[in-house]
């Protein structure tokens, strides 16, 4: 197995703290059926995954959230959505260049139809910022207009090239993490920003030995390149 015992103990240790302190702070949440939690940890440039935590009590649930829980990311997509923008226009778009904090409507992309207006978290705009100050504030309105000028399906296409299987819709609310993934999907995809532009592919057996230490079965690493160097070092600053 490529778990590590003591990386194993220390996220399951971190997961009943977790969840014990969310308790403590928002008692309503643990009334009738009580919330989730997973954890995956991966060595980027091997895929090794060195512990996992598929739900908070493997008694009550045995299904996997690691590898099978889709849900909504939220600003946990825009990294990605930074590589396919950074990628197509390099050079010309970095930490310091200017994007848009202005509010939008886009006609036809909301529910049913309606139109769709995003805010920001705290219900304000800044006209022109830096891309830097963009994402360390996690704004959601420069990320829409970066979105929408490189495309829903760039952004699609860019995802699954860093490794994300989840099905994604090229849709314009993709740009601010509307689309499901898994918990492992993001963490390969970050993973490619951590090892130059490669992403690997998950691994939990190194393989299988026989009595005497010998192997029966082995799985070597395999990463497959993914975006280009240059753009995840920039991504990487940015983060």
């Amino acid at each position: 197995s490529t778990l590590d015992a003591r990386m194993q103990r220390a996220a399951e240790q971190a997961i009943a703290d977790g969840m014990a302190a969310l308790k403590k702070d928002y008692p309503k949440l643990f009334q009738g059926t009580p919330p989730e939690a997973a954890l995956v940890a991966m060595d980027p440039k091997t895929g090794a995954v060195r512990a996992l935590v598929g739900g908070t009590d493997y008694g009550r649930s045995q299904f996997d959230r690691v590898r099978s829980a889709r849900r909504q990311p939220g600003s946990a997509f825009k990294p990605i959505v930074l590589a396919a923008a950074i990628g197509d226009r390099w050079p010309h778009l970095g930490p310091g260049s200017l994007v848009n904090d202005t509010p939008i409507r886009v006609p036809g992309a909301g529910a049913r139809g309606s139109d769709w207006t995003p805010r920001n978290y705290d219900g304000t705009t800044l006209g022109p910022i830096t891309l830097r100050r963009a994402t360390e504030q996690s704004r959601n309105l420069p990320f829409v207009h970066l979105g929408l000028k490189v495309g829903p399906d760039r952004i699609r296409q860019t995802a699954k090239s860093l490794g994300i299987a989840s099905e994604l819709a090229a849709v314009p609310s993709i740009s601010i993490g509307s689309q499901e993934v898994t918990p492992l999907d993001l963490a390969v995809a970050y993973s490619a920003f951590a090892a130059g532009g490669h992403h690997p592919e998950p691994q939990l057996l190194t393989g299988v030995r026989d009595r005497d230490g010998d192997w029966l079965e082995r799985s070597l690493p395999s990463r497959q390149p993914a975006i280009d160097p240059r753009v995840a070092a920039v991504v990487t600053n940015l983060l």
